[in-house]
């Protein structure tokens, strides 16, 4: 009897551990994987480390740290930690190439390699500096199919033309820093890219805070399909041209025409491939090749969300979410949004897919690192069909109210052992 109740004891801590902090949509599951000062970015290592860049130290509010994270015996949590590097704040982008740790940070990139394998960085170089910064600055990074790193980098200003070329663009440059080219341009805030499989590139595109000159303060964010060379319309062209119309009671009103500035959304413009709502804050990005029941052509993504307080957006974003991306002939069509889970006291901003299928959440305001599941109809098993022999099975999963626990079928000669838990 003591053998059965701490085994379901066990099995209950692990169906309900994640509370309150967020709403899972069926099918999914989360927990907190570790706690980081205002996680900004994510990245797993070849040897399946996580790697989490810190927003910046609360002591000094002036350096950040890259910790490690090693999960060992594979259950999901960790089981050491160490501080990778001390580096300086807002490491936005990472990457791991040829043995280093590349980041950004403010218009500088650095690498950093550990040589003795005790997960703490032996060698720091400074790859390239005297990027532009301002209101936004350097953040996501991507190696590409042809060897070269690729980089967002953000606006000086909220609006408005740019004092340096290198604002508002995707960079290209070798993985020493040499050759720097802009790539595309015509970008308010890309916080993140990334390579689909048939090597095209995408990249979210943030519009303008509401401290914006517009005639209203309500241009869509959007999704790009990046290409070498074109244009995406910042600052003249948002979205299509049409702002959003706030609720009902928000002023000022806006629409049609409102997001062309000067009739700037014009045939030298690359429309973006879809729309999403203003202030949502798409950030972080990562294809679902290697997520459970997905494939490279899921796009799962962070929406931030927006900080102003009573504005007419608020709550807007705040989740998890993924978009279907078909290919065709020379474009590209995309599938709705469909919601994985929200964060409703939390602003997620990074994600990435571990090795182990699932995907793992920086989530800036709540301090946490997220691991997001998704969970079998079979039951509690591995492998992608049903598990042969006797098998645990939790329903619903993820836990609601009520859930019953049944080892189906019982083992040859013995009762079906079934426990039903309430108010868990």
């Amino acid at each position: 009897m003591t053998g059965r109740r701490s085994l379901a004891f066990l099995l209950l801590a692990l169906l309900v551990s994640s509370a309150s902090a967020q709403v899972n949509e069926a099918g999914w599951y989360t927990h907190a994987f570790a706690e980081v000062f205002s996680p900004v970015s994510v990245a797993f290592g070849p040897d399946g480390v996580l790697y989490v860049g810190e927003g910046y130290d609360a002591e000094t509010a002036s350096y950040g740290r890259i910790h490690a994270f090693v999960d060992s015996d594979g259950n999901g949590l960790p089981d050491s930690s160490t501080v990778f590097a001390v580096i300086p704040k807002w490491p936005l982008g990472m990457l791991f190439h040829d043995g280093w740790l590349y980041h950004t940070s403010r218009g500088t990139v650095y690498r950093h390699r550990d040589l003795d394998g005790d997960r703490v960085a032996d060698v720091t170089d400074t790859v390239i500096t005297g990027l532009p910064w301002g209101k936004h600055q350097t953040n996501g990074m991507t190696l590409g199919p042809d060897g070269k790193i690729y980089l967002c980098q953000g606006t000086k200003t909220n609006l408005g033309a740019q004092p340096d070329s290198l604002f508002g663009t995707i960079l290209r440059m070798n993985p020493d820093g040499s050759d720097l080219e802009i790539f595309a341009r015509g970008l308010r805030n890309p916080y993140d890219l990334a390579f689909h499989g048939n090597g095209d590139l995408f990249a979210f595109d943030n519009g303008p805070d509401p401290d914006s000159t517009l005639n209203c303060a309500e241009p869509p964010d959007e999704l790009n399909w990046i290409r070498q060379d074109h244009e995406y319309g910042f600052p003249d062209c948002f979205g299509e041209g049409d702002c959003a119309i706030p609720p009902s009671g928000c002023e000022p009103l806006c629409g049609a025409g409102d997001c062309a500035v000067g009739g700037a959304c014009d045939p030298g413009v690359t429309l973006p491939l879809t729309l999403l709502p203003p202030h949502t804050s798409p950030d972080g990005l990562v294809f679902g090749a290697g997520v459970r029941d997905h494939d490279g052509n899921d796009l799962f993504y962070c929406e931030f969300g927006s900080f102003t307080v009573g504005s007419c957006f608020e709550g807007t974003g705040q989740k998890l979410a993924t978009m279907r991306l078909t290919p065709g002939a020379g474009t590209w069509s995309v599938g709705p949004i469909e919601p994985v889970v929200s964060f409703p006291h939390g602003n997620p901003v990074d994600v990435t897919v571990g090795p182990d299928s699932a995907l793992y959440v920086a989530d800036f305001t709540a301090s946490t690192v997220w691991r997001v599941l998704r969970t079998r109809p079979t039951g509690i098993g591995g492998g992608g069909t049903a598990p042969v022999g006797p098998r645990l099975v939790a329903a619903p999963n993820p836990a609601r109210e009520r859930v019953v626990l049944r080892l189906d079928p019982s083992p040859a000669g013995s009762a079906r052992r079934t426990a039903v838990v309430y108010d868990v």
